[in-house]
């Protein structure tokens, strides 16, 4: 059976029903997959692709289903519909969230980082060296964990290289700080914060500009 999953723009979970055209379905993916369309692009049109088999499979209508042997036409006619805009809808608001939420964890993981960066410095630790290492840790796999996921969802839409520009400036920023500035005024959470609301601001027209 054809699976979908090793098209790596395509969201995870999403498989072909039983009793579908693998042969459709693989050509119509190979043929998005040479598209010069941005991943957010490949991944709705797969996603909807999928979706309405889905659906017509639970309804015993697969059998109904036809596709016409010109993809961009084909694609075409799928934009203009309200079940299109409805995925359309749904997907832009999941990655919204997947950015929001993983960029706040970025700030959240990265203060705990600086924090204990601090510590080893000045040699003063909130509870043990051995617990606050295990705590700074669990903060840098998180950290990357959704660095990664942030440059995965911007990456579908946009170029990532400023984004990720951003966020190396911000890190070096709170570093200077916390060597320059007395260790009772921290400014690091607050570098974060800024950052990551002017991340998110830009993002949000990317998203809206979507057609």
């Amino acid at each position: 059976m054809f699976d979908p999953s090793q098209f790596r723009w395509l969201d995870q979970g999403f498989t072909i029903p039983e009793g579908a055209d693998d042969r459709e379905a693989e050509a119509l993916f190979k043929f998005i997959d040479k598209k010069d369309w941005t991943e957010a692009k490949k991944n709705l049109v797969g996603r909807y692709y999928l979706e309405q088999l889905h659906r017509l499979s639970k309804e015993n209508r697969l059998s109904s289903w036809k596709m016409s042997d010109d993809y961009n036409k084909e694609v075409r006619s799928w934009q203009k519909s309200k079940s299109f805009q409805k995925v359309k809808e749904m997907t832009i608001s999941q990655d919204r969230n997947k950015f929001l939420i993983s960029g706040m964890m970025i700030v959240m993981t990265g203060t705990i980082l600086l924090y204990f960066l601090t510590a080893i410095v000045s040699q003063k630790f909130v509870i043990a060296f051995s617990i606050d290492a295990i705590v700074a840790s669990v903060a840098i796999v998180l950290l990357i964990r959704n660095l990664m996921l942030k440059y995965k969802i911007i990456g579908r839409y946009i170029k990532k290289n400023e984004y990720v520009q951003g966020d190396f400036v911000s890190l070096v920023l709170c570093i200077c700080f916390k060597i320059m500035i007395p260790s009772y005024i921290d400014v690091s959470l607050v570098v974060l914060f800024a950052v990551h609301f002017f991340q998110k601001t830009r993002f949000e027209k990317v998203l809206k500009s979507i057609e």
